[in-house]
């Protein structure tokens, strides 16, 4: 009886590491993205990004992104991670001009989506735009 009754808490154990194992491997896989491509990055943490202070709610995204800047003011742009998502946080002005607006038609398919039934202005902005800005020919 009490042999079965290891066994079994044997198991379940093992299925727990393992699952946390691949769960663990499954949120960190991009995290060397930034390293690759040579830019300066935000260090990590596992499965919340660079994110941490935020998830466990000691400061607002705002507060979090604002301390990111001031901390890398030697460069004018930051890899950062929300998640398990690369993401870049750029500090120079000319280089903000740049994509927003000569290299915009880039700049489409953006996570933040909008219901175009409920606010129809905001749905046609170009920050938000999805699907090469075929919304903004009936603008």
């Amino acid at each position: 009886m009490t042999l079965a009754f290891d066994y079994a808490i044997f198991i379940v154990l093992v299925l727990f590491t393992a699952i946390f194992i691949g769960l663990y491997f499954y949120f960190n896989r991009n995290f060397n993205f930034w390293h690759k491509l040579g830019v300066p990055y935000v260090k990590p943490t596992p499965f919340v990004g660079s994110l941490k202070e935020c998830v466990l709610r000691r400061t607002t995204i705002g507060q979090h992104f604002r301390k990111i800047y001031d901390e890398c003011s030697v460069t004018s742009y930051v890899g950062i991670f929300s998640f398990d998502q690369p993401s870049l946080l750029i500090r120079d002005l000319e280089l903000v001009k740049n994509i927003l607006v000569k290299d915009s038609q880039s700049c489409t398919d953006r996570v933040v989506m909008f219901n175009e039934e409920v606010d129809p202005l905001l749905s046609r902005i170009v920050c938000v735009m999805v699907n090469d800005g075929a919304k903004f020919d009936h603008v």
